[in-house]
This record gives structure tokens, sequence and C-alpha cells, in this order.
């Protein structure tokens, strides 16, 4: 008695998976035929996606008036970065370290949506992998607070 084959099948794409399962059978009463659709899941996909990057802080204590290290270097695509100086100094950033890229006033940030320009011949922009930002202080050295760099990536 009980089933005398089981039959899975199992189609897979790229936007879709569908499992059936079909079982044959015995009983006394007769032959019993079930058929179960065991999953049907839909995976959508609309290219590359976005996520959150490591986020990047440096202490007010480890601020100096020479450029130092702010996070690690970038190691994907950044499409919008968000740029946070929450110390009591004004703060220079740079990637280049050596020239003052951006100023940045006590308790203030700065948002970049460098992808916003849609309408490039070469296609979006984007802030390249590798590119490591640098700060330091302007005049006077912070006493509180940190600065920090948060990412949107593109995966």
């Amino acid at each position: 008695m009980g089933a005398f084959f089981v039959e899975l099948i199992k189609i897979k794409s790229y936007y879709q998976e569908y499992t059936k399962e079909i079982s044959i059978g015995s009983t006394d009463l007769g032959l019993k035929l079930a058929v179960k659709t065991a999953q049907r899941r839909y995976k959508m996909s609309y290219g590359k996606r976005a996520a959150l990057d490591t986020l990047r802080e440096v202490a007010f204590g480890s601020i100096t008036n020479a450029y130092a290290v702010l996070g690690a270097a970038t190691t994907k695509l950044i499409n919008i970065i968000k740029f946070t100086n929450s110390t009591d100094a004004i703060i220079y950033i740079t990637a280049d370290n050596s020239l003052d890229q951006i100023k940045m006033l006590p308790n203030s940030f700065l948002l970049l949506d460098v992808t916003a320009a849609k309408a490039v011949a070469d296609g979006p922009i984007f802030i390249e992998i590798g590119t490591q930002y640098y700060l330091k202080y302007s005049a006077d050295a912070p006493t509180e607070g940190a600065c920090t760099i948060e990412a949107l990536i593109i995966k």
C-alpha cells in the first residue's frame, strides 16, 4: 500500500522557480492521484541592487590639522554619499590627500546624489571603487563629536 513512485519536477529560470511534486499511489479503494504544487516563488530582477555601505567614522580626538584617513577606501560603486560633521570645529574633507575639497561647518552634513544626472552619454555617474577620503580640522581642534561617511552602494 502507499505510493509506488514519486516524481519531482523542478524548473528554474532567472525570474522564477517552480517545484511540483506528483505522487501516484495505490490504496485498498483504488488508484489515487495527488498533484501538489510545493513551491512557487517569483524572483524579481530589475538589474543592480542598492545597499548600505560600511559606516566610516573618525572620532574628534583622532582628527588633526594634517590629513588623516577617514575610514576604508570604497569597495563598490557609490551613487549616494553623506558626509556628516558632528564636531564643534570646521573640517576639510578631500579624496586626494592634498587639496581642501569639501569644507564642513560644525554640526553640518552634505548629501550628494551623484547619479541624479541620468542624461550622461556614457551612462550614470558613480563614485569609483578605491576612492579614499581624508579629513583634517581647519583652525581649532574639535573637542566633541565625530565625522562620518554613509553611502548607498551598487551591488
